[in-house]
Order: C-alpha cells, then sequence, then structure tokens
C-alpha cells in the first residue's frame, strides 16, 4: 500500500512521511473505487505486534525512538540485545529483517526502520525506561558531546538544529532529566515558531512536547496552559475533527481532570478559549 502511494503520486519518504502525520495517517491512493485508506490501521492489520515475541517488540519499540538513519549491526547487538533478553546468536535481527520489519543494508551492515513503522510502534507501545535501561545507560556516554554541540556550535538557528535538540530533549525526558529536557524544548519551540511559524505542525508539536513534560511531573496548571497553546492551533489549522486534533484534546482533557478531578473539561475549554480569541 505505501508503495501505491509513493508511485501514484511520485514521492520522496520524507515527503510521505510528512503528509502521513499531517493527515492523521489517512490518504488517498488510486484504486478502483478512490477510497480514503487509513494507513495505520493497515499496517496494523497487515503487521500485527501481537505475533512478535516480546523480544522483537523490545527490539522494535528501540527502533522506533531513533532517528531514520542505518544503525551498524555490532551497534545493534550492544545497545539492543541485553534489553530484549536475547544474544547474537539468536539472530533476532535477521529475523525482523525477514518478517520485513527490519531494512538491511547488506553493503554496511546496518540495520533501520522505516518512519512510517516507527511512528505506528511508537504510538502503539509508547517505549519508556523500563523496559529500555540498558540502551539509555549505552547512549549516556554520548549525550556531553551532544550537549556541548548544541551550546557551542552555530548553526545559524537551523531547523537541522532543531531536530538534533528534539532528539536529545527526548532521551533525556525519558531519562528523568525534566530540567534539561524542558530547556531543550524550548529551545525547539523557539526555533520552529521563527523559522517555520507559529501555525506549523513542528511549532505545536513543540508546545504538545512541553505539556506533556510538565504533565509528568505533576505540573498541571503548566501543562494546562501548554496543552491549550497547541489544541487552538491543531483546532484553527486542522478542524476538530482531525486526528491530530482529536489527541490533543484527549491528552488535554486527561490532564484537566488530574488537575481538578470534580471539573468541568467542557466549560472551562470554553472559557480559555475565549480568553486566547
Amino acid at each position: 500500500m505505501q508503495r501505491l502511494v509513493i508511485w501514484t503520486k511520485h514521492w520522496t519518504v520524507k515527503k510521505l512521511c510528512y503528509e502521513l502525520e499531517e493527515k492523521g495517517f489517512q490518504l488517498k491512493y488510486k484504486d478502483e473505487e478512490g477510497e480514503l485508506v487509513n494507513i495505520q490501521k493497515s499496517y496494523e492489520t497487515l503487521y500485527d505486534l501481537s505475533e512478535l515475541t516480546e523480544a522483537e517488540q523490545n527490539i522494535l519499540e528501540a527502533f522506533s525512538v531513533f532517528p531514520y538513519i542505518p544503525l551498524a549491526t555490532e551497534i545493534c547487538n550492544q545497545w539492543l540485545l541485553l534489553d530484549a533478553g536475547v544474544s547474537e546468536d539468536d539472530d533476532i535481527l535477521t529475523g525482523l529483517y525477514e518478517k520485513g520489519w527490519l531494512q538491511f543494508d547488506m553493503e554496511h551492515e546496518s540495520y533501520s526502520l522505516h518512519p512510517v513503522f516507527a511512528k505506528f510502534i511508537y504510538e502503539k507501545c509508547r517505549p519508556g525506561i523500563k523496559t529500555h535501561h540498558r540502551l539509555i545507560e549505552a547512549c549516556q556516554k554520548y549525550i556531553p558531546f551532544a550537549e556541548d554541540i548544541i551550546e557551542k556550535m552555530d548553526m545559524e538557528g537551523r531547523i537541522e538544529q532543531a531536530k538534533f535538540i528534539d532528539s536529545l530533549a527526548f532521551l533525556l525526558y525519558h531519562m528523568g532529566e525534566y530540567k534539561k529536557s524542558e530547556g531543550l524544548f524550548k529551545k525547539v519551540l523557539l526555533i520552529n515558531a521563527k523559522i517555520l511559524g507559529k501555525e506549523h505542525p513542528d511549532t505545536y508539536n513543540s508546545y504538545n512536547n512541553l505539556a506533556g513534560l510538565y504533565e509528568s511531573q505533576g505540573k498541571y496548571k503548566i501543562s494546562l496552559s501548554y496543552y491549550c497553546k497547541a489544541y487552538t492551533i491543531f483546532l484553527h489549522k486542522l478542524g476538530v475533527n482531525h486526528p491530530n486534533t482529536q489527541k490533543v484534546y484527549k491528552n488535554f482533557e486527561l490532564a484537566y481532570m488530574a488537575y481538578n478531578p470534580e471539573g468541568d473539561f467542557e466549560q472551562w475549554l470554553e472559557e480559555e478559549m475565549k480568553e486566547t480569541e
């Protein structure tokens, strides 16, 4: 199905991923009836995570938080196998490649996970530190290098810088380094808003990331203010029925109920929206 979309629209992988996220994984492709196909639900049907072993799912979860770049087999073995509870002799990476989950570059002996699969797996599994602590430990030694690069290297406030910072922010967030993660997420927000504009998807995703960060710390009042900003932009940009709008609405509602269990979320939201107009 993915190939059909690329062939009929002549999209690159990067363009396909952007369109998938922008349209909530719903894209039209040319079939006999021209129906609207939900790509994510199709993947859930074709690629059933429940058919995988816990070890295989653990490996894919780890790949889902990586950037879309090839990872050498040796690095995969060092970073991923301990959390999965397997050894190199189990040949689990080859198995996932043969099942169609992972991509393998024979020339460079490296594995990668297609970003569309990564998005699907990440949304489905929401990987956390409890099942991937050895991966985080392995990456920790690189963090000082990344932090110094961000602090000292002049990247001219480019989008590439925002993506780099965002990746480190997520890693620090999963490590429980909330203060460092907060500062980096705010940097990403400033860069995205300045270069892409306040209503670009990456910008309101930054608001959403900050909202989730504060919510995880129990700072619900601050979290709600960021959720409100994200929801307002999603609503105006994508409309109330868009899956991304509905998703942020649900997160928004859950944060509010944690903050005020006896409150009326819809009434509160209506008042908040009036104040932002």
